[in-house]
């Protein structure tokens, strides 16, 4: 039982002795290169790349989902101006008819010379969609 576990007798010869210290070297450079590639700038670099791409990838989706809303809104938008210019153009022909006959019948004053009233006005949409002011004689 005074006999060690470990045979040391291979360690006394010289070649074995360099093996053993080669395959160790070999293990700590490893060991090594190893650390270094982990704390190193490229390895954290890809992974900030890799984060990046998918942060502009949900940017992008919600980009997308708001370009998408507001030409939702833009078309409900311009369905409700065409119903308001042809509401306009509408009243535009009532007032026209209404002012026409005012006009018409209320000019004559007293003696019968002609008052000098400010004639109505109303106002009309022009072909760019701009509010006109119209006078009628």
């Amino acid at each position: 039982m005074t006999e060690p576990i470990i045979n040391t007798s291979a360690l006394r010869e010289p070649r074995n002795r360099q093996l053993l210290i080669i395959v160790g070297v070999v293990i700590l450079a490893l060991l090594v290169a190893l650390a270094i590639w982990q704390t190193s700038g490229t390895h954290g670099a890809k992974r900030d790349l890799a984060n990046a791409n998918d942060k502009v990838a949900s940017k992008q989706a919600e980009v997308d989902d708001a370009r998408r809303v507001l030409d939702q809104k833009l078309s409900e938008l311009r369905v409700v101006r065409a119903e308001a210019d042809a509401q306009a153009t509408k009243l535009g022909g009532e007032v026209a008819r209404d002012v026409r006959g005012a006009v018409d019948d209320g000019r004559l004053g007293t003696d019968n010379a002609v008052v000098a009233e400010p004639a109505p006005e109303y106002y009309v949409r022009d072909r760019d969609g701009r509010f006109v002011r119209v006078t009628r004689p």
